[in-house]
């Protein structure tokens, strides 16, 4: 399951990826300040919500930016990987092509 997020999260464009991400959160955030101060004041107070609107809008960009590196360094160690597996297979081979000269 989580590979194939990852893959997915991978193939998204870079500006569609950080908008979802700074729109997610910034709705997350909204519905939980509101709830949260629904439960322990009876009522939503507007303050809060733009307060929260606020830092939402200047935090989600910064994790988002945290988010697409982290993706980008995952990519970079997935070829990396690969090109040794490759390396490590043409090596296979060709011990493999030597060691069939010999016999004939």
């Amino acid at each position: 399951m989580d590979q194939k997020l990852i893959a997915r999260l991978q193939h998204i464009k870079r500006w569609q990826l950080v908008l979802y991400i700074v729109l997610s959160s910034l709705a997350l955030s909204e519905v939980f300040v509101a709830l949260s101060s629904l439960l322990l004041f009876g009522e939503v107070r507007p303050l809060a919500l733009q307060i929260t609107l606020a830092v939402t809008l200047v935090a989600s960009p910064i994790l988002a930016l945290i988010f697409t590196h982290l993706l980008d360094e995952k990519s970079k160690a997935q070829l990396r990987n690969l090109e040794d597996t490759a390396q490590h297979t043409r090596l296979n081979l060709k011990m493999a092509i030597e060691a069939a000269q010999m016999d004939l």
